[in-house]
C-alpha cells in the first residue's frame, strides 16, 4: 500500500496545473485528431463478425483474447476515444466516488458497457459531479474518454469473466471519462494536448513499471517529467484541466 501511496503521490507531483475543473475544454483550430468513432465501432464489429465464422471454439477465445489485447493498441494509437455517443444509466455516489455506465449499441448486435467511475472530494466543485447529477437514466450523451488499464498494464479481470460467446456482443469496460456532455463535443484534439496527454502516458507508465519491479531510473523518469511539464506549460488554463482529468485517471488505476 506504501508504494501505492508513493506512485499517486509522485502523479500528483506531475500535475502542477490550477484546478480549473469548471472549465470546459475548447479546442482551437491546431488539430490533429478528430472524431474517432467510427474506428471504435468498426473495431468492435470486426472481431465480431471473425468470431461468427471462427470453426470452434478454441478459435473463438483466440479471438476474444486477440480483441481484448489490440484495444490496448488501438487506444494508444487514438490517444483518446473522442466524441463518443451513448446511454448513460445507474447514477449513484457513494464514500465519494461517483459511479455510473455507459451503454453503446453500435449495431450488428453489439453492446458495450462502459463502467466509469470518478474521485469526488468537493461536490461543489467536482467536475463530474456537476455534470453528471443533472442527467436522467437512460439519456444521450457525449464522452470523451480512456479505457482503465490496471497496474500490471493489463485490463482488468473481468473483462475475461463471462462467456465468450456473450462477451464478443456484450464487451464490456472500466472506462474513465475525460469529458461529457448532453451534447456534441468537439471533434478534433488540439495538437498540443495530444502531445501533452503522450508525454504524461509515458510518465505514468514508467511509474507503473517502477512499481512492476521492472527497470526504472530516477534520472529517466525526472527527464520523463520535464519534458511532460514543459509540453504542459504551452497549454491554455481549460486545456490543463482536461489534462489533469486525464493523469487523475491514470493515477485511479493504480489502486484499482
Amino acid at each position: 500500500m506504501k508504494k501505492i501511496l508513493f506512485l499517486i503521490f509522485i502523479a500528483a507531483s506531475l500535475i502542477g496545473c490550477k484546478n480549473t475543473q469548471n472549465n470546459k475544454l475548447t479546442f482551437t483550430n491546431n488539430t490533429e485528431l478528430k472524431s474517432n468513432t467510427d474506428e471504435f465501432i468498426k473495431f468492435f464489429k470486426n472481431y465480431k463478425e471473425r468470431h461468427y465464422k471462427a470453426p470452434n471454439k478454441i478459435v473463438e477465445k483466440e479471438i476474444l483474447r486477440e480483441r481484448e489485447k489490440n484495444i490496448m493498441g488501438l487506444m494508444d494509437s487514438l490517444i483518446v476515444f473522442k466524441n463518443i455517443k451513448g446511454n448513460i444509466r445507474e447514477i449513484s455516489i457513494d464514500d465519494n466516488i461517483l459511479r455510473y455506465k455507459i451503454e453503446l449499441g453500435v449495431g450488428d448486435g453489439i453492446n458495450i458497457n462502459l463502467n466509469c467511475a470518478n474521485i469526488v472530494k468537493n461536490k461543489e466543485n467536482n467536475y463530474f459531479y456537476n455534470k453528471v447529477k443533472n442527467y436522467r437514466n437512460y439519456q444521450d450523451v457525449y464522452f470523451d474518454g480512456i479505457i482503465s488499464i490496471n497496474i500490471k498494464n493489463n485490463l482488468p479481470k473481468e473483462c475475461f469473466s463471462i462467456d465468450e460467446a456473450f462477451k464478443i456482443s456484450h464487451p464490456e469496460y472500466h472506462f474513465h471519462v475525460l469529458d461529457i456532455s448532453s451534447s456534441s463535443l468537439s471533434d478534433t484534439l488540439d495538437v498540443n494536448v495530444r502531445d501533452a496527454m503522450k508525454l504524461g502516458k509515458e510518465c505514468m507508465d514508467y511509474l507503473s513499471a517502477k512499481f512492476r519491479k521492472e527497470k526504472y531510473d530516477k534520472k529517466e523518469f525526472d527527464k520523463k517529467s520535464d519534458k511532460f511539464n514543459e509540453q504542459k506549460n504551452n497549454l491554455t488554463e481549460n486545456q490543463k484541466s482536461y489534462i489533469q482529468r486525464y493523469m487523475d485517471a491514470r493515477s485511479f488505476d493504480f489502486v484499482n
